[in-house]
């Protein structure tokens, strides 16, 4: 069984969202790569912190070395969609 059977509420979510929509939520985790967000209308994520995710380029202008520099768990975050693109793993693709 893949993902979007198993989270149907999730790939709704997905397929819903437009470039520039602006979502609202909480830091979860801070990762070396960036920061989940948990959304504010949006689902949870079955394996993940949070469904939204701000890459290291995202959180700030600055130059920093560790994006716990930047956020802070539990901080309140607003950002705009850059789209989302969800896909189906080809079957050659774990």
């Amino acid at each position: 069984m893949d993902w979007q059977s198993e989270s149907p509420e999730l790939w709704r979510f997905l397929e819903a969202l437009h470039h520039g929509d602006i979502m609202s939520g909480t830091v979860a985790a801070i990762e070396p790569f960036g920061v989940f967000v948990a959304l504010d209308d949006g689902p949870d994520h079955p394996t993940l912190p949070g469904v939204g995710f701000l890459g290291i380029p995202e959180l700030s202008w600055r130059r920093f070395d560790d994006p716990a520099d930047v956020v802070q768990a539990g901080q309140a975050s607003r950002a705009s969609s850059s789209g989302s693109t969800p896909t189906t793993p080809r079957p050659d693709c774990p």
